[in-house]
């Protein structure tokens, strides 16, 4: 805040400030919060420029330069949300700045672009200051689809308990069981290469109980999980077996090992 208000109630020190950025461009600008984009455009401001607010900053031409993705403002614990994403690039736009958007795919072919374009439209409706508008994307051109559907959408069942309420834990069960099925008659000799199939999961705790089915079946696989080693299955086991070695009164990690 001290910081801000320097640039924004000293003038001449703002004009020194300027001096030293010919252009300032800035990533992820939709985690910027209101103090960050108040300094970004007090710096960004035109030689000579003495505005005292930055609703009245008049950015110098090629000054800045900032990329951003409001459906991807996540910070709003300390500040940065969709209403200072909006505040800050509709006043560039309304002060001659260029606007474009980057809708091409570079990795997906049209099967896969076109399934979320038909979804997320729908999903995502404008909202002032809460919700983006969803722009649909489009595929590399030299990206050619598959033939046949590109995305099956799966309703899992039998996932519920006793009381008939849904059950998170055997939820999972159920769906890492008929992945591992899904496998084991799609892969293999005859069939597509195991390699050219990857699980994608949000944590790797939730990954569990798929590697344990498809270690189960018998099916190859490898775990990548970044930041989360120490907890991978065959880490733990690993370690429960170098405890018990190294101290055969260790009945937990004796247990955890059997």
């Amino acid at each position: 805040a001290r910081a801000r208000d320097l640039v924004k109630d000293d003038p001449d020190t703002r004009e020194l400030l300027k001096g030293q950025f010919d252009a300032i461009l800035v990533d992820e600008f939709q985690d910027t919060d209101p103090l960050q984009g108040e300094l970004l455009l007090f710096l960004a401001e035109a030689p000579g420029g003495r505005a005292r607010r930055w609703e009245d900053v008049d950015p110098g031409p090629g000054r800045l330069f900032v990329v951003g993705d409001p459906k991807q403002s996540i910070y709003r614990f300390r500040g940065a949300d969709i209403r200072a994403y909006e505040s800050f690039t509709e006043h560039l736009k309304a002060r001659g700045a260029l606007a474009c958007d980057l809708t091409t795919n570079f990795r997906s072919h049209e099967g896969l672009v076109k399934p979320v374009n038909d979804v997320f439209h729908q999903i995502l409706t404008y909202e002032q200051w809460l919700q983006p508008a969803y722009k649909a994307l489009s595929a590399r051109p030299d990206r050619a689809s598959p033939a046949g559907p590109a995305v099956e959408l799966v309703l899992v069942t039998g996932a519920q308990s006793e009381e008939e309420k849904v059950d998170s834990d055997l939820s999972a069960a159920v769906q890492a069981r008929w992945s591992a099925d899904w496998v084991a008659a799609h892969c293999g000799p005859g069939k597509r290469p195991f390699k050219d199939v990857a699980m994608l999961f949000r944590t790797a705790a939730r990954m569990r109980p798929f590697a344990a089915e498809l270690k189960a079946a018998g099916l190859p696989f490898a775990v990548e999980a970044e930041g989360a080693y120490f907890g991978t299955p065959e880490v733990q086991d690993f370690l429960c077996l170098l405890r018990a070695l190294a101290e055969p009164e260790d009945r937990v990690a004796l247990a955890g090992l059997l």
